[in-house]
């Protein structure tokens, strides 16, 4: 025994004998490597399990279609979602509550931010923002609307970026029973005329200067009152005379001054007379005015609040900045979806359908969630992949890739943007799947990938937040995901063309539901759906 215990002593003292700083450092990797792990370790954002099967089919088909695909939250046999659920005093707390409308979503807004700092900020170039309240917000609507009213309109032509302007005229058209008609502003005047004969429209909202009343009245006689919207800077200028006298004009800023200061906007529990909204979808290969009913907005609304996992919602603390026109309701559905949830917003008047990235943060704002076109993002891709090619930046960029492909989102924790809402039409090629990795990558942020149409209000599919993968074709169109809980979709095969289960069934998309206008439409997009449930277009 004694020999073996000098024969340890020995050996420990010829160890350590030779022991230096090199011999130290290779001991505290080793432990780190070995160890460390086990106590920093974390589980992916999402288990893979629900990434393997993102949709639920129904268990019968027709012949010659595919299953139907649903939102996992709402099994076959039960309604789509199909409004906000919205409890009033005298309703049960246990019975079902009322779908509501875009009056409500402001009630709602108004309501919760009383004693709030809450507000509507307007981006103008690298200055301040400018801070509107609600209750400031609700002065103008009854002024605008009452003077709608006054004048017998009924049906509003909103020529108008996004602005708090823009916002106004739509609820004001709501709390005075009018029809709005949403127009893109980078639409021509020419265009604008063309609209307006083809809408009816018997007044309007425009920028001051833009057009002329008397050439509107000549080409359609309907048209008869305009509210010119000028800037702080020009309102010097008297355009409502200027304009032209063979119509009703008034300045926007006069309206607001010389109206009583109410702030209680009129109150009506009818929810069958509340007019539709009208709004032109316009894009790079046409142009088409799409008639959405309360029922499909809402019905994108309530889908918009409900997608998001726990925990990764809309808030409070948010801040949303909107590069897309608020005239594509997959924009507006957000941005109501944010006023339904006591969320911030930040309205920039340059908003497009390829808009500068940059846009978002000027006036020195920081947003949480951003809307933006895939056109957008994918010119924010090549100027960021142009600035990204240092030595240092392409071991981050490694690192951050391989978390990804782990299933963990590194998060920026120095930036408060967490979420990037991408829309890609029908006419407008999606991103690819190496593309939104990447995006992940340089923004820091989860990305939701979103496929939008002129006859489904809000977005038909998109991707999960949390969905980080890039498949075995990185370089492919990405997937859109499952459905939204507004909508259930299949795919219908061609004539003489029989669907079989050996096979991923191809055809036509089709869609229906409660957001969908009519009730249900067929498109000419070639589709299929994924081994993951996911939507894929051909």
């Amino acid at each position: 025994m004694v020999s073996f215990l000098a024969q340890l002593d020995a050996q420990l003292d010829h160890l350590f004998a030779g022991w230096n700083v090199y011999s130290t450092t290779l001991v505290v990797v080793l432990i780190a490597v070995l160890f460390l792990p086990l106590f920093f370790s974390s589980e992916p954002d999402i288990h893979p399990f629900l990434l393997a099967r993102q949709a639920t089919a129904s268990p019968v088909r027709e012949s010659g279609q595919s299953a139907v695909y649903r939102s996992s939250d709402i099994p076959h046999g039960y309604p789509l979602r199909r409004g906000l659920n919205l409890k009033d005093e005298t309703t049960s707390k246990w019975g079902p509550g009322r779908d509501g409308d875009l009056r409500d979503i402001w009630l709602a807004a108004v309501g919760a931010g009383a004693g709030k700092s809450r507000k509507i900020l307007t981006l103008k170039g690298n200055n301040e923002p400018v801070a509107s309240t609600f209750e400031q917000l609700s002065k103008q609507i009854n002024a605008i609307g009452t003077h709608f009213k006054r004048h017998g309109s009924q049906r509003v032509a909103i020529y108008l970026p996004n602005s708090t302007e823009f916002l106004v005229s739509l609820f004001a058209c709501m709390f005075y029973n009018l029809i709005p008609i949403l127009v893109p502003s980078d639409i021509s005047p020419e265009g604008l005329e063309k609209i307006i004969i083809e809408t009816q429209a018997d007044s309007i909202v425009a920028p001051g200067g833009v057009l002329s009343i008397d050439s509107l009245t000549k080409i359609a006689p309907k048209t008869k009152l305009a509210v010119w919207v000028v800037p702080s800077t020009s309102q010097q200028m008297n355009f409502a005379e200027d304009a032209g006298t063979s119509g009703s004009t008034a300045e926007w800023h006069d309206l607001i001054n010389q109206s009583p200061d109410v702030s209680d906007l009129p109150k009506s529990n009818d929810e069958k007379h509340i007019p539709n909204v009208i709004s032109v979808w316009h894009d790079e290969s046409n142009t088409q005015t799409v008639e959405y009913t309360q029922a499909n907005l809402i019905s994108a609304v309530a889908a918009n609040l409900a997608v998001l996992p726990r925990g990764h919602g809309l808030q409070e603390t948010d801040l949303i900045v909107s590069l897309s026109p608020l005239t594509q309701t997959f924009a507006l559905s957000l941005v109501l979806a944010g006023l339904f949830s006591n969320a911030s917003i930040a309205l920039t008047s340059v908003a497009g359908l390829a808009s500068d990235y940059e846009l978002a943060f000027q006036g020195g704002i920081k947003p949480s969630i951003i809307i933006a076109s895939a056109a957008t993002m994918s010119k924010a891709h090549g100027r960021l992949t142009d600035g990204d090619k240092g030595v240092f930046s392409r071991i981050r960029r490694s690192r951050h890739a391989s978390s990804l492909a782990a299933g963990k989102m590194r998060l920026n924790g120095l930036q408060s943007l967490r979420l990037i809402y991408v829309s890609a039409g029908p006419s407008s090629a999606s991103l690819k799947a190496q593309d939104l990795n990447d995006l992940r990558i340089f923004t820091g942020s989860r990305i939701i990938h979103s496929l939008v149409l002129p006859q489904v209000a809000g977005a038909v599919a998109q991707t999960s937040p949390m969905d980080y993968r890039i498949g075995d074709q990185p370089t492919k169109m990405s997937h859109f995901g499952a459905p939204l809980s507004s909508v259930e979709i299949k795919v219908v095969g061609d004539q003489g063309q029989i669907l079989d289960d050996d096979y991923k069934p191809v055809g036509s998309l089709m869609i229906a539901g409660p957001a969908v206008v009519g009730g249900s439409t067929t498109t000419n997009m070639r589709a299929t759906f994924g081994d993951d449930q996911t939507l894929q277009l051909l």
